[in-house]
């Protein structure tokens, strides 16, 4: 399979996933811990922001939740490399990255995520 062949399925595949998310927010039931607790989980909001994405309506995509906002393009971008190269060469290339890298990656994405739940709680439309 071509590299080009293999990056169109890399990004059907992704767009498939946020089709389905998309569709199966639409039934879910609300966020039980706004409904228990009264305050949003660190990914409430998602789903409108997918919604709102979809619509074109770009800023208040951001706005509903700024760190899935940066997750979605970040994750095209992720699947689109493992495309290209093929999933197994990806996965070497990330296994050659040290465990110090992956510690770092884990402190910035648990910062990012800490500092949307933060956002969320003061201006969050939750």
């Amino acid at each position: 399979m071509t590299r080009g062949v293999r990056l169109v399925w890399g990004v059907a595949a992704w767009c498939a996933g946020v089709v389905l998310t998309w569709a199966v927010s639409l039934v879910m039931p609300p966020c039980w811990m706004n409904v228990l607790l009264g305050i949003p989980c660190p990914a409430c909001g998602s789903s409108r922001m997918l919604d709102a994405l979809l619509q074109g309506k770009v800023l208040d995509a951001f706005l509903l939740n700024p760190f899935f906002f940066v997750l979605a393009p970040v994750s095209l971008a992720i699947v689109s490399a493992a495309a290209l190269i093929g999933p197994s060469a990806f996965l070497q290339r990330l296994e050659r990255w040290s465990p110090d890298t992956w510690l770092r990656i884990a402190y910035v994405t648990a910062a990012a995520m800490l500092l949307n739940w933060i956002y969320l709680l003061n201006f969050g439309t939750w």
